[in-house]
């Protein structure tokens, strides 16, 4: 199992921010729509695909979640640098 430490825990929250802020200033200068979307994932639901891609893929977490209907935010996370594997 993966566990975020305090690096990777600043970025996750940064990186959940940033999808509510530019999610939030597509939809009201109309730019985009989110009819078709997820709600912005939790801290917690990153958390658990953390742990399910790192296992399948290695030692480097990458995700592009979709925020709105034309639109997907990034992250970007490594192993030992943003969280470690716990027994």
């Amino acid at each position: 199992m993966f566990l975020l430490n305090t690096t990777g825990t600043y970025k996750v929250m940064q990186f959940l921010l940033n999808c509510t802020s530019f999610r939030k200033t597509s939809l009201d200068m109309k730019l985009d729509t989110a009819d078709n979307v997820p709600p912005i994932p939790s801290f917690n639901e990153v958390e658990a695909d953390i742990n399910k891609s790192v296992l399948a893929e290695g030692i480097h977490y990458l995700k592009n979640w979709k925020i709105t209907d034309n639109f997907c935010c990034t992250i970007s996370l490594k192993k030992d640098e943003d969280f470690i594997l716990v027994s």
